[in-house]
């Protein structure tokens, strides 16, 4: 019987009401909605510290309270009106990394204080809510205070996708209730409101997602030793990024139990996966390059792999070049310290001393939890997929696969190399040509180091490109480091 569960996960960002006793119904709420959603991330945002509370200040961090509850207090430092938003952007920034350091990529944003209407353009909300119970604007006395807090209330209400309010009986009648069976009825009603109820099967098998540009030769192959795979129901899903070489007439003709989706323009190879991942509902997802090659029987080795490790929200082959030999797949997260390393050859003498993880001369014959693989051929549970939305649309060609399985991990999911499972990977197929590839590299590198580093990350990895490339004589590379 397959389980219902949404397409995606929506994690939440509640901005608390400013006080003590004032933050208590967004508790009671975030409680009931997160035993609801147990795969849901919710972060509440307390009521920031200011200048006065500066004996309570410490540095902002996500706190876990519950399973899938988190809090986070964070500072206003400077004082007076005057500094508001300089005080309000860097609340946004401590906020941001909080959310950040929970693998939260977007989130749905409720609050019932108007102060989030100062916040929520900076924050990586998707959708606002605001819930306008007990509306305490109304209450201002103070006439300038007053047309502010409407101000903001004007604004909340522009941007929400949803306003929620009770009526003054039935809010007593809420209170007057028992605590648990009040608010589990409040979070059934905000769940329909919103439609996350609406969850669609979790169909058994694999679903294969193919994204091809210009390689239809390859893509055939990929295609034959795919269908050729037994021992599971599996269904397939190709995508044609704009190809011009015949590869959408090749899978109509000869692959036609294939779902075929043409695209009039190359879309990049993260936005185009999720395309087709909208249209997966089965346990598992396989992503596969049109150049990799499945080894009989791979698929229900994945699978069996999957099944091994429950936590394993990706799974890995051994892949091997066209002539046989290890192409290695199994890699550590790109840091710009390492990458430093690397350029000025250091990482060898200090892999053997065992102070740096020797991942580059390890044999891939051991089952076995890594940072991230190669993303030619990654089985990936769709329960993990939907935690993290799928691929960042901003990575255009490479660095999408080591920010996918890094925002998995984040969400405590492992990453599992298993060499039970082999296929052969041509590499850069898709690729117009040693300086583009080079290019497309760097400019995923750098992406990634912006989004999971520190501010040194990408000028540092510019200097260990640059460096590198020119202590090895490769033209292709300085040209890439220097834009040229």
């Amino acid at each position: 019987m397959p389980q219902a569960a949404p397409t995606t996960v929506s994690d939440w960002l509640v901005i608390a009401r400013d006080g003590d006793q004032a933050d208590r119904p967004d508790r009671s709420l975030t409680g009931a909605l997160a035993q609801r959603h147990p795969r849901a991330r919710f972060v509440i945002a307390e009521a920031p510290l200011r200048l006065r509370d500066v004996r309570r200040w410490r540095i902002p961090h996500a706190a876990q309270v519950a399973p899938n509850i988190w809090t986070v207090r964070s500072i206003r430092p400077l004082p007076g009106t005057s500094l508001a938003r300089v005080n309000d952007h860097l609340e946004c920034m401590q906020l941001r990394r909080a959310a950040r350091s929970l693998g939260i990529e977007s989130a749905l944003l409720w609050t019932r204080d108007p102060r989030a209407a100062d916040l929520m353009d900076e924050l990586p909300v998707e959708q606002v809510v605001f819930d306008r119970t007990d509306d305490r604007s109304l209450l201002e006395a103070d006439t300038i205070r007053g047309a502010h807090e409407q101000e903001r209330v004007e604004r909340l209400l522009a941007r929400a996708e949803l306003v929620g309010a009770e009526a003054q009986e039935r809010a007593l009648a809420r209170r007057a209730a028992a605590p648990h069976d009040s608010w589990e009825s409040r979070a059934c009603e905000i769940e329909s409101a919103l439609g996350l109820m609406a969850g669609q099967a979790r169909e058994h098998g694999v679903c294969a997602v193919i994204v091809s540009h210009n390689t239809r030769n390859l893509l055939e192959r990929c295609l034959i030793d795919l269908h050729a795979q037994t021992g599971g129901d599996l269904r397939t899903i190709v995508v044609d990024n704009a190809s011009s070489d015949g590869s959408a007439e090749l899978v109509r003709r000869h692959f036609p139990g294939a779902k075929l989706i043409e695209l009039d323009q190359n879309a990049g190879f993260g936005r185009a996966n999720n395309l087709a991942l909208g249209h997966c509902r089965t346990e598992y997802v396989l992503l596969l390059n049109s150049d990799a090659f499945l080894a009989p029987g791979a698929l229900a080795a994945l699978v069996a792999a999957a099944e091994r490790h429950p936590r394993a929200g990706a799974v890995g082959p051994r892949l091997s070049n066209p002539d046989g030999t290890l192409q290695r797949s199994a890699w550590p997260f790109p840091h710009a310290g390492r990458l430093l390393l690397e350029a000025f050859a250091l990482h060898r003498p200090l892999r053997r001393l065992g102070l740096l993880e020797d991942l580059g001369t390890w044999d891939h014959q051991e089952e076995r939890s890594v940072d991230f693989l190669v993303g030619a051929c990654l089985l990936l549970r769709a329960d993990a997929l939907a935690e993290v939305g799928g691929f960042d649309e901003e990575f255009w060609l490479y660095g999408e696969e080591a920010d996918l399985q890094r925002r998995i991990t984040t969400r405590g999911w492992e990453v599992v190399f298993t060499p039970r499972a082999s296929a052969v990977h041509v590499g850069g197929a898709s690729s117009q040509g040693s300086l583009t590839r080079q290019r497309h590299l760097w400019a995923g590198q750098r992406r990634y180091l912006a989004k999971h580093g520190s501010l040194l990350g990408p000028p540092s990895a510019r200097l260990a490109l640059l460096m590198g490339s020119a202590l090895r004589g490769r033209l292709t590379g300085i040209r890439a480091a220097l834009g040229l």
